[in-house]
């Protein structure tokens, strides 16, 4: 029974009931879910990725979400094309777009390419200047989009769709490097481009870009990373390093994104922490614990040449392999002008793998190379520098050596040095601390999936603000309630059964997540304001603002059901005089004063 006249309701022998209203938003009106078919988007070190004549440096450079995430594609020397590329299953008359952030870093050209791979595609291909922003040449007639677009600091995505010809599996995913007028020529081994975030989709056009999902699953040793200050911290084993920076090359720390992730590592130095026990000295002293190093720890050696005969201290290397090998140390400015690290081979004529000169102005750190790859000069706190280098040409079954020369003016200059690491491999990863054994630092196991999110124009999934004027019964009614069709995933604005409050109710996957509720009066117009956000749950009647509950998760939702809780119907059974919905969760004050 009404607690007021409804609408006009003619009988005649018997009684007859008037159904109720209720207005839905649903489907492409209300949104879309749209899927990036790629896995590991932004790591592209990870197994996931093949490369072709080319290799990835991982986290180089700050990606275009600020974060220090942003790989880069380094092509080899071959006479060949240097591409980066995946398998990837598509469908025939079905239209793709692939994208990527990139950059150039030596390249100033790159290509997106849909390969003739099992005879899916037609080579279509379309090449960007990175320097102008612009399309280079023709592209491929049977493209169906294409086109380039500044994201700021240097960055471009560039997009290319194209409709499949048949059902199989292809290259896909795919970025070559050009050299401008081609994709087809020879690398010098050194230049590349930056990539980052990689998006497939079904679709005629690029859309916004959607992050794969990585989710760490574990690690069978502890990792070290560098905090927001720059200074070592330790993840135990199986803790995931989520808050990780890493240096941006100008003395600066930025995030490493939500999750760090690297290959399994092994540190061959000994006592990488201590030059005063395994290492060999030679006219050079050590004095051990003189500094604070990076980590805070006052375990930093000072390494001092003791005549005018260029001193050292070195430690023979035990590599696996033969090729170019990483090496990296931390050193900080002594009374010596210039420093050398070095790696030499004493059983072919002492043929240096490496040299590396640091030379010191007012404690700054610059570096030059005769031999090897300078990979970076990082400047972390209290003037300490990580200095990373990989050794070229070196012979595994031959005596390698690793030398730090404090002094290379053969005077009795010092130089501060602490975390030394020469690592299997042409990449220093993240630092391994050894002792009396080398010391091995386990992969991180992730898994990655193709990541699918709801997008609309005007429905954000993860906050919101909806505002409601609407005149209740005393029974129990519903406002509204967004939903995907179901009670287990559902945003509720609701007057519970007494009719006198106005309540926000959220669940997902079935659970109550929360549920905060505000006085309300029978039969007048209540103006409620229900706020949103993972975490933050509250609601505002008539200026009263409830209390705030800060437990719980968001549902994915569909549609939005007016006058309904989307299930069992509980209709209003009256008027709605307002409805407003914001993409955020706006603040507690403005709550209150839109409900007024």
């Amino acid at each position: 029974m009404a607690s007021f006249a409804t609408s006009y309701i003619p009988t005649e022998g018997s009684t007859v009931t008037r159904a109720a209203d209720v207005a839905s938003i649903t489907g492409d009106n209300f949104g879309v879910f749209r899927t990036n078919l790629l896995e590991y988007s932004e790591e592209f070190d990870d197994s996931y990725w093949l490369t072709g004549f080319s290799s990835v440096i991982p986290n180089q450079t700050t990606a275009p979400n600020g974060t220090f995430t942003a790989d880069k594609l380094v092509e080899d020397s071959s006479l060949q094309f240097h591409y980066i590329w995946k398998l990837q299953p598509v469908t025939a008359g079905v239209t793709y777009t692939k994208s990527c952030y990139v950059k150039a870093a030596g390249r100033d050209a790159a290509e997106l390419r849909f390969v003739t791979y099992n005879s899916t595609f037609s080579n279509e291909a379309v090449r960007f200047n990175l320097l102008t922003g612009s399309v280079i040449g023709t592209p491929s007639a049977g493209l169906v989009n294409y086109g380039i677009e500044s994201a700021g600091n240097g960055w471009y995505r560039i997009y290319a769709s194209a409709t499949a010809i048949t059902t199989n599996n292809t290259i896909n995913g795919v970025v070559y490097l050009s050299d401008g007028s081609t994709s087809y020529y020879t690398g010098d081994g050194t230049s590349g481009i930056y990539i980052w975030g990689a998006q497939l989709e079904e679709n005629s056009t690029a859309t916004n870009y959607i992050k794969s999902d990585v989710n760490f699953v574990s690690r069978a040793s502890s990792a070290t990373y560098y905090d927001a200050n720059g200074v070592i911290q330790t993840a135990a084993i199986d803790e995931a390093r989520t808050a990780a920076y890493l240096p941006d090359g100008n003395g600066n720390f930025v995030s490493a994104g939500p999750l760090l992730l690297e290959d399994a590592g092994t540190n061959l130095l000994l006592q990488s922490e201590d030059f005063s026990t395994t290492w060999i000295t030679a006219s050079a002293t050590v004095t051990a614990n003189s500094d604070v190093a990076p980590d805070g720890t006052t375990t930093a050696d000072t390494i001092t040449a003791s005549s005018s005969i260029i001193g050292r201290v070195q430690q023979q290397i035990t590599f696996t392999g033969d090729g170019e090998k990483a090496i990296s140390v931390w050193l900080k400015a002594g009374t010596a002008p210039t420093s050398i690290i070095k790696i030499d081979d004493s059983t072919a004529g002492f043929a240096l793998r490496l040299s590396l000169s640091i030379t010191w102005t007012n404690g700054v750190a610059s570096g030059s190379i005769t031999q090897g790859t300078l990979q970076g000069i990082d400047a972390f706190p209290n003037g300490w520098y990580r200095i990373r280098a990989s050794a070229t040409g070196v012979v595994a079954a031959n005596s390698n050596r690793y030398r730090i020369e404090p002094d290379s003016t053969n005077g009795t200059g010092s130089v501060i040095a602490w975390g030394a690491q020469a690592e299997n491999g042409s990449l220093p990863t993240s630092y391994i601390p050894t002792t009396s054994s080398t010391a091995t630092r386990a992969a991180d196991v992730s898994t990655s999936a193709a990541t699918t999110v709801f997008e609309s124009d005007w429905y954000r999934q993860e906050e919101g603000t909806v505002f409601a004027g609407a005149i209740n019964p005393a029974s129990q009614s519903s406002v509204l309630a967004f939903s995907d069709g179901t009670s287990s995933n559902r945003i509720l604005l609701d007057t519970p059964s007494t009719g006198i409050q106005r309540r926000l109710i959220v669940t997902f996957g079935g659970s109550l997540q929360a549920s905060t509720k505000t006085p309300n009066t029978v039969d007048e117009l209540g103006l409620s304001a229900a706020a949103y956000k993972t975490d933050e749950f509250i609601i505002s009647n008539n200026g009263t603002v409830s209390l705030l509950d800060t437990s719980g998760s968001l549902p994915t939702v569909n549609r939005l059901y007016i006058g309904s809780n989307a299930i069992s119907g509980l209709p209003l059974n009256g008027t709605i005089r307002r409805l407003t919905y914001w993409p955020t969760r706006l603040p507690n004050e403005t709550l209150q004063t839109i409900t007024q």
